[in-house]
This record gives C-alpha cells, sequence and structure tokens, in this order.
C-alpha cells in the first residue's frame, strides 16, 4: 500500500524543497539583495519557527535550506537545524560566512547536509563594491570550505552574476575551495528590494551565459555547474517566511500568501502557491536526491577525474599570491602527487 501510495503522488502538489527564510537581518549590504522584504509591513512573527521542519516533512518534504537575511544572526538557527534532521529532511545552510565558527560548524556537522556560500568574485575589493563584507569575505570563504572538507559536510558556492563581476574568472578559487557544486544566479530584481542598486548591475542573458560558460571546465574536474537566468528563478523556488507563510517571485516582485500554514495546514496552503514544477525540475533543482560522494578530508574531485598538477599549481599560485591558506595548498599538492603515482 505504501509502494501504490507513493507511486500516485503528483509530485507538484507536494513541497518537496523549501527554502526557509528564517530571518531578514543581515550584516553585509550586498547592493543587489532581494532578501530585505522591504514590502512586509511588519516583521514575520517566528514564535513557532522550530514547529515548521516537522510540519513540512509531515505533508512530503524532502530538504529544507535556511536562509536570510543572514540566518547565523538568528538565536535558533542551530536548534533549527537539529529539529529538521530529526524530522528526516535533507537539511541545508545559505549564508555569507562571516559569523560561522568551527565549533559551530562541529556542533551542527551530524545535522547538516549541505553549506551553501556565498562568493561573488576572486577579487576582494569587488566583493567589497559588492557590499559582500568588509575586505575579508574570501578569506572567510575559503576557511570555511577547508572546515567543511575537514568535518565531511557537502559544500555549494553561490555566486550572483552583475555587472561588476560578469567577466571575473573564479575556476582557480573554485578549485581551492573544491565545492560539490557551484551556482551562479544572474542578478535579480525585485521590486521594492533593490531598485536603487538594479539598473546600474543588471547584466544580459548573454553576458550571463558568457560567465557561465567560462566555468564550465571545473565539470570536468567533478564540480557540477548549475546556472540560473531570471526567468529559470521566476515561479522555481519554494519559499516561505517564519511566520509558515508561502511567497513566490512572479512579475518581477514577492508576493505573499495571507494565510500561515499554521492556519490551514501545509498542503491547503501550499494548494494555493504558484509554483511551476517543470521550472524546477529543468533548474536541475532535485540534485540533492543523488548520493553525495565526498570524501572528508581530501582536496581532491568527487567527481571521475582527480585532480591534476596542473590544477594543483594553480590553487599553488593563488595561495602564494594572497598569502593565505598555505594548509590547503599543501594538501592539494600532495593529492595531485598521490593521483600522478596511480
Amino acid at each position: 500500500m505504501i509502494e501504490n501510495k507513493e507511486k500516485s503522488r503528483n509530485p507538484q502538489k507536494v513541497p518537496i524543497s523549501v527554502n526557509l527564510r528564517v530571518n531578514t537581518e543581515c550584516n553585509y549590504r550586498c547592493r543587489f539583495c532581494f532578501g530585505k522584504h522591504k514590502r512586509l509591513k511588519t516583521t514575520p512573527n517566528d514564535s513557532r519557527i522550530l514547529e515548521i521542519p516537522g510540519l513540512l516533512a509531515d505533508a512530503g518534504c524532502e530538504k529544507l535550506t535556511f536562509e536570510g537575511g543572514e540566518p547565523l544572526l538568528h538565536l535558533c538557527i542551530n536548534d533549527l537545524v537539529k529539529t529538521a534532521k530529526s524530522a528526516g529532511l535533507r537539511t541545508g545552510l545559505i549564508t555569507n560566512g562571516s559569523r560561522m565558527t568551527f565549533r559551530q560548524l562541529c556542533e551542527l556537522k551530524d545535522h547538516l547536509d549541505i553549506i551553501t556560500i556565498s562568493v561573488d568574485s576572486p577579487y576582494e575589493r569587488v566583493e567589497k563594491c559588492l557590499g559582500r563584507g568588509f575586505g575579508n569575505h574570501i578569506k572567510n570563504a575559503v576557511q570555511i570550505s577547508e572546515w567543511a572538507y575537514g568535518l565531511g559536510i557537502e559544500l555549494k558556492v553561490n555566486s550572483v552574476v552583475t555587472k561588476l563581476n560578469w567577466k571575473d574568472d573564479l575556476t582557480a578559487l573554485l578549485r581551492i575551495m573544491r565545492p560539490q557544486h557551484y551556482k551562479a544566479l544572474q542578478v535579480l530584481p525585485a521590486k521594492g528590494e533593490n531598485d536603487k542598486w538594479f539598473e546600474r548591475l543588471r547584466i544580459t542573458k548573454q553576458q550571463f551565459n558568457t560567465f557561465v560558460k567560462r566555468h564550465r571546465v571545473l565539470e570536468s574536474e567533478g564540480i557540477r555547474i548549475l546556472a540560473e537566468n531570471n526567468d529559470d528563478m521566476t515561479d522555481s523556488y519554494i519559499m516561505m517566511l517564519p511566520d509558515g507563510r508561502f511567497f513566490d517571485y512572479h512579475g518581477g516582485r514577492y508576493n505573499y500568501s495571507t494565510k500561515s500554514i499554521f492556519d490551514i495546514g501545509v498542503r491547503n496552503a501550499f494548494g494555493t502557491y504558484r509554483w511551476d514544477y517543470q521550472k524546477f525540475c529543468r533548474r536541475d533543482a532535485l540534485y540533492f536526491k543523488e548520493k553525495s560522494e565526498h570524501r572528508s578530508g581530501e582536496v581532491i574531485s568527487t567527481g571521475k577525474s582527480k585532480m591534476s598538477s596542473k590544477s594543483a599549481s594553480r590553487i599553488q599560485s593563488h595561495a602564494d599570491k594572497t598569502r593565505t591558506n598555505q594548509g590547503f595548498k599543501a594538501r592539494a599538492q600532495a593529492a595531485a602527487a598521490k593521483n600522478s603515482n596511480k
């Protein structure tokens, strides 16, 4: 009976993968940010936020990603991740990384499946101009990537592609960080959110595709490349506020449900939600269903190809140039030497 029920389930009626925006507060001032929710008249009540993972799991949700704002500023973020994992969900966390500590990541290592770090450029000056940090963002991101590998936590890197960075090449930096997944997102216009800066940062679809193509070389090294232009992002995400209300991105703006899952239940609330399952699938959003081949502590590809001497040399060059991450460089060189002897 269970098997038949599963086969007959319509995935379009189930919130299979939800992004829970736990807060709107952030310690960064990213010019392109579309997560501030300025149009909300009041701050969403999060008094029952710890109930959300269980309710979503009971409704058929499989993955819950915590985002913000900056989610690490939320006092209950560790409890939220643990609660979600206890409910049987695959868990994700999208963060700028500035507040992450090794101690906190150690506490979460048995509960957090994937951590996503936002890095837009290999140059600190560009990140600073974008409002991403204060001159040490890349250094922090690389440090977290080392911790993630050591603790066996899957890693993804996100980049928002704008006029300031669409010509940049992050391949050398990504070879240092060695994420399982790399996602490029075309800067998104959101009415009432980033109106002031969007026109100065907007890029064409062709410019975005050029950026993506430049990084496709990493696919042969085992890094999955994901790319989402503005159309891909429209109606393809399932998003929720901390008060249990779904919201979508449509027509260049966020649109908020009036009823919470606490009022009418998850299935009823999601029943009126605008969501394009086909677009969701086309943007490769179901990648989380695949078993990760991540191996703790190794600085080699999780795919078929292993780190080459050429890649290791690029890592060494970047590490020497920035005078950081020497330990990571040494492990990369050791992995390349080991692979060349096989």
